[in-house]
């Protein structure tokens, strides 16, 4: 991860590449946290997406405590997230790194593009029903309550079979 990319995402409005949050997810909003993952995990260009933490809404750094007990290590997250009952197994690429901007401290997740979409949960887990494909456009996500609506879903499944077609010289 670069810290020039980074800021350069800063210095921008969220939107489908990248989101801020102030604070790291408290444990009551694990539903919020596993959708906003799927809606990056789930998009039909082909970048990756970051969830930006330490930054407002505003883009001002705030920076985060070093002993946050709600931050989370690379480990840590990838342990929880293979308890995810995701469909087939496929668990979203994602990682964390943290940097130090203006000398205030902020992770960064950075989640992995994949072809290996859409992601979605075989059933219900922490709030999130089964069979929820959520996806995010500019700067928003699908609602917590619904899944992404056909079309949305029509691309995804257009990057999987279009890699795939390309990758393995078959016509599907």
């Amino acid at each position: 991860m670069n810290k020039e990319k980074i800021l350069e995402l800063i210095s921008k409005s969220e939107d489908e590449i990248h989101d801020f949050k102030q604070e790291w997810y408290k444990s009551s909003q694990h539903s919020e946290f596993i959708k906003d993952i799927f809606s990056f995990v789930n998009t039909s260009h082909h970048e990756d997406c970051y969830i930006i933490i330490g930054v407002d809404d505003d883009r001002n750094i705030i920076g985060l405590d070093e002993n946050d007990e709600k931050r989370r290590s690379q480990q840590q997250l990838i342990d929880w997230v293979r308890t995810w009952p995701t469909a087939n197994n496929m668990l979203p690429p994602i990682e964390i790194n943290s940097l130090t901007i203006d000398s205030k401290l902020v992770d960064v997740i950075t989640i992995k593009d994949t072809n290996n979409i859409p992601i979605y949960l075989s059933k219900r887990y922490k709030g999130v029903d089964a069979w929820q494909i959520f996806t995010r456009n500019k700067d928003v996500n699908t609602p917590r309550n619904d899944s992404a609506n056909f079309w949305d879903i029509e691309e995804l499944w257009r990057k999987k079979i279009f890699v795939r077609s390309n990758n393995t010289k078959q016509v599907y």
